[in-house]
């Protein structure tokens, strides 16, 4: 989803350079903060008051948890769905509760109400390692809707019967911002993100 905002950016603004760093979730209100980076752009994960401290959160675009990236090679990746329950003796590749409490207690209720336990060997750091290690088949990662059609390289988008986790791609400025470039720029990528929902 960010690959499409952005690339649909660049065509409508291609007289201004974008410099992207990958920065995680938990880490951009604080790199706003400092000055590191302009804007922000990262999932709706739930953060604490005190990182949330100086910045303006607005959602740029919906999505929802509901899949689950599996490998290629896997009988479950011919699946058109299948039920959560079906995935309790794979391995569930995601970081551990001290890189983001606020989403791992989240994701880990939902999956107490709905009486799943999954099997967790290791806990990783980073979409991308857990996407590529979903690919080489060491287990299964949570998807959203919007990979459904476009899936990490190596990985397939099954849909989970029980799951709807409402998720998507947050925006976020430092609360005092008032540089008419970076406020034109957001207020872009706003119209973008909604032009993509629709």
């Amino acid at each position: 989803m960010v690959t499409t905002l952005l690339r649909s950016y660049a065509i409508e603004t291609p007289e201004l350079e974008v410099v992207l760093q990958e920065i995680a979730t938990p880490e951009q209100p604080e790199a706003l903060r400092s000055g590191r980076i302009d804007i922000g752009i990262c999932h709706p994960s739930p953060l604490s008051i005190v990182e949330e401290r100086g910045i303006d959160r607005s959602r740029l675009a919906v999505d929802t948890m509901n899949c689950a990236l599996v490998a290629n090679s896997t009988p479950l990746a011919t699946r058109s769905s299948l039920s959560i329950h079906e995935l309790r003796d794979i391995p569930f590749l995601f970081a551990d509760r001290s890189f983001q409490p606020e989403l791992y207690d989240m994701l880990f209720g939902q999956f107490e109400r709905l009486g799943f336990h999954p099997r967790i060997d290791e806990t990783y750091a980073g979409l991308r390692t857990v996407w590529q290690l979903v690919a080489s088949g060491q287990g299964w990662g949570m998807g959203f809707a919007s990979q459904s059609d476009d899936p990490p390289p190596g990985t397939t988008s099954v849909p989970v019967d029980e799951l709807w986790i409402p998720w998507g791609l947050d925006l976020l400025l430092r609360e005092d911002e008032s540089r008419p470039l970076i406020l034109d720029v957001a207020d872009r990528l706003h119209r973008i993100g909604s032009a993509t929902e629709q």
